[in-house]
């Protein structure tokens, strides 16, 4: 598969943010998930996290085929 040519003259640092953004733990949230699709468009500036967390489903009685979907975009 080709992967597509970096069109940014800065690469990200994941390990060193700039100082306005705020870091969220999904620890607590997600520490039993399943994680089942991350992805990202660098056109767009978007992120998308897909997981099941079964626990929740069934003791809120919810469809076992319902999945959660944590996505962000860029407000730029």
């Amino acid at each position: 598969m080709n992967q597509p040519e970096n069109t940014s003259k800065f690469k990200t640092d994941w390990v060193n943010l700039p100082s306005d953004i705020i870091p969220i733990s999904l620890w607590d949230c997600l520490h039993d998930a399943e994680l089942f699709k991350i992805s990202s468009d660098l056109y767009d500036r978007s992120v998308t996290i897909e997981f099941g967390a079964y626990h929740i489903l069934e003791y809120h009685d919810m469809p076992e085929d319902m999945k959660f979907i944590f996505g962000n975009r860029s407000q730029e």
